[in-house]
């Protein structure tokens, strides 16, 4: 009879308790060792999120904005701010509060930003690159963390209109050069009558979405009728 090619209990022993070992297995002393170690420590300490609030709510390219963490941590001891991933080539600046206050740059920074004492961010200048994610993240004294995250929306003028900020709302007016040839060109004026129409719908979407700001004003058709001239 042809011995069997399955090996013994004593050619392979067996590790770990769901193989015959009773004793302890390695995860626990690793675990045990991480929890005692002050570098595993700082790994599973939880950090807490907190918002993000730009002002202007829609910047305009070449224009400014400001971003605001929120959070109630106390005793902040630096921020760190990136674009897109909280990665060192995504670094924008670090700002040390204590022992003594330092700022440094990191790869990420394009010599338009500027932090505060309070860590809030401003960027001049903005451009299409900066539609982007922007991450904080604030240390305390205490080893406490906070970070918050938010998506930054930078409008641009449309061929068809331009954009106003009056307020925390964007406002879209219809070009005015459009108005103005209308006579000449009767396609135009059907399309402006259309463009009133989508404002009218933007107005009642904002009336829904946005109860606690109240709606921006958009042109409606009496205004726009006004400057087309038909012939």
């Amino acid at each position: 009879m042809p011995k069997s090619r399955t090996p013994s209990k004593e050619a392979c022993p067996a590790y770990g308790p769901y193989l015959g070992y009773k004793g302890p297995s390695w995860p626990v002393f690793l675990l045990t060792g991480c929890i005692l170690s002050s570098s595993c420590f700082w790994l599973i300490q939880a950090e807490t999120n907190i918002p993000i609030k730009s002002e202007p709510w829609i910047p305009l390219r070449e224009s400014e904005v400001t971003l605001i963490p929120g959070g109630v941590l106390k005793n902040v001891s630096a921020c760190f701010w990136y674009r897109g991933d909280r990665t060192n080539e995504s670094l924008i600046v670090v700002y040390e509060l204590s022992p003594t206050s330092q700022i440094h740059y990191g790869q990420a920074y394009t010599k338009r930003e500027t932090i505060k004492p309070n860590c809030h961010l401003h960027i001049a200048n903005l451009t299409a690159k900066d539609n982007a994610f922007f991450i904080v993240h604030k240390k305390s004294e205490a080893a406490e963390s906070e970070v918050g995250r938010v998506f930054l929306l930078v409008g641009a003028p449309k061929q068809q209109g331009r954009m106003l900020q009056r307020g925390p709302h964007p406002v879209l007016m219809p070009n005015r050069n459009l108005q103005r040839r209308a006579h000449l060109k009767p396609r135009v004026a059907s399309k402006l009558k259309a463009f009133s129409a989508q404002n009218i719908a933007c107005n009642q979407l904002w009336n829904s979405i946005t109860p606690v700001y109240g709606p921006p004003t958009f042109p409606g058709p009496d205004a726009i009728d006004e400057e087309i001239v038909m012939k």
